[in-house]
């Protein structure tokens, strides 16, 4: 054994004397330390299900872990379908979130657009809503069963394999279709197309988990993306979830579909709905 860790040890000092390392400055990268050239993040989504439509607009900060984000609260808004006006916007019960005046549900294949302007400056940002996929796929997996029938069940935040991009989210009484990202108590889980992408290296496998007895309800909501919003949230995963150290693949500034010199993304959904027992989910 001592004589495999001396070969191991020369083979590895070998290697580092042969390499040569030279210095590389920020600006032979591109980096110059300057904030993002965006005015205004746009956070928001329109979805199969009728509800008045949310949009929140924040500033962009440097260091979110230590600045809470600004809202923005002197924008005009409006929706269209297709090119043609849905909806005006009200200001919201918070400062930088909006509300569309009218209820609207989304149409599979139709594009919408968000225009908003804030500061005199025009923005636009466009999705187009998916045809949704009705497959019941819920990627629980049963961790016990109690003597008195307790079900408890894992799921992971992370899928891999799957054919179409979606997000679960689930809830334990009939909630209005808007709250489905803003209410904190909901936790919501991501199935990615194929394998883990290369250059991701999870440091732990993070999850949740629901429970009850077998005749408990559980609502649960399969969220459909087109394929633009799916390529931004692997962009925000590459710079949040999907870090482990120096092997990790670099992270870049995640794509946005707001045009005028905004990041962000307004995004269209289709959204399945299934209320069941969680004995269905044994079977």
């Amino acid at each position: 054994m001592k004589r495999v860790q001396i070969s191991l040890l020369s083979l590895w000092l070998a290697l580092g004397a042969s390499c040569t390392f030279e210095a590389i400055t920020f600006e032979e990268i591109g980096i110059t330390g300057e904030p993002l050239p965006y005015a205004v993040i746009v956070d928001g989504f329109i979805s199969t299900l009728s509800a008045p439509v949310q949009v929140r607009l924040t500033q962009p900060v440097s260091v979110p872990d230590s600045i809470k984000s600004i809202p923005i609260t002197e924008a005009s808004l409006a929706l269209y379908e297709n090119g043609v006006l849905l909806s005006a916007f009200i200001a919201g019960e918070e400062p930088g979130l909006y509300q569309s005046v009218d209820s609207i549900a989304g149409l599979a294949g139709r594009a919408y657009t968000l225009e908003f302007e804030v500061d005199g400056i025009r923005y636009s940002a466009t999705d187009t809503l998916p045809t949704p996929t009705t497959d019941f796929d819920f990627p629980a997996q049963i961790r016990r069963i109690s003597d008195d029938g307790f079900l408890e069940f894992d799921l992971a935040e992370q899928n891999f394999g799957y054919e179409t991009p979606s997000i679960w989210t689930w809830w334990e009484e009939e909630m209005i279709p808007f709250d489905i990202y803003r209410n904190e108590r909901i936790r919501s889980i991501i199935n990615h197309r194929g394998n883990i992408p290369a250059g991701v290296f999870p440091t732990s496998n993070r999850g949740t988990g629901i429970s009850g007895f077998p005749d408990d309800a559980l609502d649960i909501y399969k969220l459909d993306l087109s394929e633009a919003y799916y390529q931004y949230l692997l962009g925000r995963l590459y710079e949040t979830d999907w870090q482990a150290g120096i092997f990790s693949t670099i992270p870049g500034n995640a794509p946005t579909n707001v045009e005028g010199g905004g990041g962000g993304f307004f995004w269209a959904t289709s959204v399945s709905q299934w209320r069941i027992r969680l004995g269905e989910l044994t079977e």
